[in-house]
């Protein structure tokens, strides 16, 4: 698997319920754009979405740690399977608890990840 140690915690904001990916002094929008949002499938949601749920359940009303692992664990909130190149970003299957759903990852995580990982352990954290 290729995550990179640089990219085992990012910093996500919340601003005005948009989530933005602080990376090397830089901000990048984690929300889909709205032309990407017309053309995702029904069952398709981006992954702010899933993202503001997960912080909203533990609790967490502002911005937070994104920490991704090689391994799976009992404290991480979700695994993401990698499925397909879609738009100009990444499509994967996000299993939370017994829930599962699609999720369009944005083009920016490639400056994270030369290539999609094919699975990755996500935990959010304050």
């Amino acid at each position: 698997m290729n995550i990179p140690e640089k990219a085992l915690q990012l910093k996500v904001l919340k601003r005005k319920g948009r989530l933005f990916l602080d990376y090397g002094g830089w901000i990048y929008d984690l929300s889909p754009p709205e032309f990407v949002r017309m053309v995702l499938p029904p069952n398709v949601a981006g992954v702010d979405s899933f993202l503001l749920e997960g912080a909203k359940r533990k609790g967490i009303d502002g911005d937070f740690m994104l920490q991704f692992s090689h391994e799976p664990s009992l404290e991480r909130d979700a695994s993401a399977n990698y499925l397909e190149k879609f738009m100009d970003g990444w499509m994967y299957e996000i299993t939370s608890g017994s829930q599962r759903r699609k999720a369009w990852v944005c083009g920016y995580m490639r400056l994270v990840f030369d290539d999609p990982p094919e699975t990755m352990y996500i935990t959010i954290a304050p």
